[in-house]
């Protein structure tokens, strides 16, 4: 699908009876939708389905929207076909590294442990897994209008996907993460999207962290910065309105700006016939699991067990009752399995949403957080989360007014699709009349302070480093490379900073200069003659040709990539790095 800017063209998509039809749409904004959606770590369905629910309420208003097939930064290299194999790789790699002080050995020691476990987890649903990952992607395939290329976090500091506006997409994509703060591009905070329009759509932060001062004003700094905002959650509508002067929406999730009807059409019936649906994810769900067990042995039902945890055979291991688990499910069984069933008990957010949209009855257990008390407030259905001090169903409601529900969820609906249509309109119209936003994005950039690991690229150089001094910190890196940095220092990112001295020695070379290597996130970048970052993969050569002509052409182009790299000399000063995160930088030590 070929896009035009201010040209009408005909995209094709479904009618609300699934006819294909084409529909004509004038395009005038590139718009680039971002989410967790295609790469949740435990493949959570609704990931995928409120995605899809989003860009084809977009289609349905004829604006076309394109999803960024991205990498959230905290899935890394997670295999998410078979995480045994996975933890298998990460428990190898720490098992063969030597760490310099007793403390860290043991702490390797406790990682080794919990890895193992992990892998023998994941090895019981390894077939599952696989079948449930493949239907995961068939549906991707099918529904999304996607990017062909993959981004993460740090291509999206060096490369342009081309949107005029951003929207971020709802579910947990403002949480506060334990290594890497917050997913800059889930803030739409990537240097790719500055100046650009920016909206979010009912953006959650999940259960609320303490942030520190640094992470709050980061934080806010990223919102301050997107145009037209709305989440999911109360909570979070007060903290950021009450800490900036932005206005903030309360929206409803993207499956609820589709009616029962478009879920409907995409739902696989179960086999199985009168059973209460038991679905759990995330924290402990103890409770919900005990009240569906004992609601099924009153009601002589059988009990369907779904989870996005990766237990072989369920949770519930009581004889007494009549017990199915699965774990290799799609999208359409599990909406298959909502909507058929007699009962539903879960503590999952989407459970809830589903179990309204199909009319269900359904009961709520305990959930960290308050995303599942804001749906249920919402709908005045506070009744149906689970007392601890319950004793018998009879304290709990057999049944849902849904007119009244309804006619909430009518009146939510369509203040939600006012937002999001309002929101694309205002910002058609800003790029329209040529107007510039006031943020000086270099300025933030300069501010930048990281670390920097001293080290050499042969294994035969000798430090003269003495790391027993005070201030000097020693690692082993991977290939047994001892690096050294100076704790007491972090270079500023404004090109005023200076290399250190070289402080090694190789028999018969002559040191010739420093290379630099950047991490942003999760991968490293060389810093090349013209001023950019490029990955190794960049700047690999063709693979070698046989030949005494293909000898000579194999031999330019190693030429060709060592040149590319820029030689930083002893003292030279630093260069400003263009982007907005810095984890480390390594100078590596040349020699002729």
């Amino acid at each position: 699908m070929k896009n035009q800017d201010n040209a009408l063209f005909h995209i094709k998509r479904k009618d609300r009876y699934g006819v294909c039809i084409l529909n004509p749409i004038r395009c005038n904004v590139k718009i680039g939708l971002i989410g967790i959606n295609m790469y949740p770590r435990y493949l959570n369905f609704a990931c995928a389905l409120h995605t899809h629910a989003f860009q084809q309420f977009l289609l349905d208003n004829h604006i076309e929207s394109t999803v960024i097939d991205y990498v959230p930064v905290d899935i890394g290299d997670f295999d998410l076909i078979h995480p045994a194999d996975y933890y298998r790789k990460l428990y190898k790699k720490y098992a063969n590294r030597k760490f310099p002080t007793e403390a860290e050995q043991k702490e390797n020691e406790k990682r080794l442990d919990a890895l193992s476990r992990q892998i023998r987890e994941w090895d019981a649903v390894y077939e599952e897994r696989e079948s449930r990952y493949e239907k995961f992607r068939k549906f991707i395939d099918k529904n999304y209008i996607k990017t062909t290329e993959t981004y993460d976090s740090d291509l999206l500091e060096i490369k342009d996907p081309g949107f005029d506006c951003y929207i971020c997409v709802t579910d947990v994509i403002w949480s506060l993460l334990p290594v890497h703060s917050f997913d800059r591009a889930f803030l739409l905070a990537s240097k790719a999207m500055e100046g650009k329009e920016k909206i979010s759509y009912a953006a959650s932060r999940g259960v609320p962290r303490p942030y520190s001062p640094e992470e709050k004003t980061l934080f806010f700094k990223c919102v301050n910065d997107i145009d037209s905002v709305s989440v999911r959650e109360k909570s979070l509508k007060d903290f950021i309105e009450d800490n900036t002067d932005k206005k903030v929406d309360l929206v409803l999730d993207p499956v609820m700006l589709h009616d029962r009807s478009f879920w409907h059409k995409k739902t696989v019936k179960p086999k199985e016939e009168n059973y209460i649906l038991l679905y759990y994810v995330m924290e402990k769900a103890s409770d919900t699991i005990e009240n569906a067990v004992r609601y099924a042995k009153e009601h002589n039902m059988t009990v369907v067990e779904l989870s996005d945890r990766h237990i072989k055979g369920g949770r519930i291991k009581d004889k007494d009752i009549d017990h199915v688990a699965r774990y290799d499910v799609g999208m359409e069984e599990w909406l298959g399995y909502i909507e058929h069933a007699s009962c539903i008990f879960t503590n999952s957010f989407h459970g809830c949403c589903f179990s309204i949209l199909f009319e269900k009855l359904f009961y709520v257990g305990h959930r960290d957080g308050d995303k599942v008390d804001n749906v249920l407030e919402i709908f005045g259905l506070q009744n149906l989360r689970i007392p601890d001090t319950m004793t018998s169903f009879d304290q709990m409601p057999r049944q849902i007014d849904y007119t009244a529900v309804n006619a909430i969820l009518d009146r939510e609906r369509e203040d939600s699709k006012r937002f999001i249509l309002d929101a694309i309109k205002d910002a058609e119209n800003r790029i329209k009349n040529g107007e510039k936003k006031d943020t000086d994005y270099e300025n933030s950039r300069r501010q930048l302070k990281y670390p920097i690991w001293y080290r050499s690229s042969s294994l035969d150089a000798v430090s003269n480093y003495d790391p027993h001094v005070p201030g000097y910190k020693l690692r082993l890196s991977p290939r047994g490379i001892f690096e050294i940095s100076n704790e007491n220092e972090l270079y500023q990112n404004d090109g005023t900073a200076h290399l250190e001295k070289n402080k090694y020695h190789r028999e018969g070379y002559e040191f010739a200069g420093w290379n630099i290597r950047v991490k942003i996130d999760l991968r490293w970048f060389w810093y090349t003659e013209k001023g950019t970052l490029a990955s190794s993969e960049d700047l690999k050569p063709p693979m070698p040709r046989k030949g005494i002509y293909n000898r000579t052409v194999n031999k330019l182009h190693k030429l060709k990539k060592s040149s590319r790299i820029k030689l930083f000399g002893e003292e030279d000063l630093i260069p400003h790095i263009p982007v907005n995160h810095i984890s480390q930088m390594i100078a590596e030590a040349v020699w002729r």
